[in-house]
């Protein structure tokens, strides 16, 4: 074994979030300072990939609509996938990090069928879907390059299971978000239900999973 004075690859994983709003808890706590009123704040996940119940080996997609551009190279769009079969799972990963935000809802977000969406988003489900929808036991951000069903996190609790509408958001769980806190969930197909979920975000659409930040000062 050699040394080396290089950092391993994955160090910054272990890194903490620094804290950028430094005495911002203290004055809001000497009631000295009222709070403005903020609406909520969207927050898209920073992960949205698939796992293979039927492969658990297989490692999730990445780069799916990565495309090659002759004057930039190779382009990321800002897209995810919501993908639900009884053999697919998706899991989702948040960053809470707004200050005095700290009441996060997660929810689905669906258009109807059938509707116009803008290129690159997409949007099939089987109406009578339901979902159980599991968080995730983690202390550090998912590695989506070795993601798979088997090394998944385990399953802390279940928090949900519920049939997600079309046209609009649905509620599946609220929850405490201190700011910087990491949240991980897993969404799967119901026991017995004909489940079915397919959708594409793009970069003004947001459809999938997504979390809300509530004001809490």
């Amino acid at each position: 074994m050699f040394d080396t004075v290089f950092q391993d690859k994955d160090f910054a994983l272990n890194l903490e979030y620094a804290n950028p709003y430094i005495g911002l808890k203290e004055l809001y706590e000497s009631g000295k300072l009222n709070s403005s009123e903020i609406a909520p704040i969207l927050i898209r996940p920073r992960v949205s990939a698939q796992v293979f119940v039927d492969q658990p080996d297989k490692l999730a997609p990445r780069g799916e609509h990565d495309y090659w551009d002759e004057t930039w190279g190779m382009l990321s769009p800002n897209e995810r996938r919501l993908h639900v079969t009884p053999k697919v799972h998706t899991v989702v990963q948040f960053r809470a990090i707004d200050f005095g935000m700290e009441d996060c809802r997660l929810v689905f977000t669906l258009p109807k069928l059938g509707a116009q969406l803008e290129d690159h988003a997409s949007f099939s489900m089987h109406p009578a879907s339901r979902f159980d929808v599991f968080r995730l036991a983690v202390e550090r951000p998912i590695d989506v390059k070795k993601l798979s069903y088997r090394t998944k996190p385990k399953v802390a609790e279940k928090v949900a299971t519920l049939q997600a509408r079309m046209d609009g958001d649905t509620l599946i769980h609220r929850f405490t978000c201190p700011w910087s806190s990491l949240h991980v969930f897993e969404v799967a197909c119901a026991e017995g239900s004909e489940c079915m979920v397919d959708t594409w975000s793009s970069q003004n659409a947001t459809y999938g999973v997504n979390l809300y930040q509530h004001q809490t000062i």
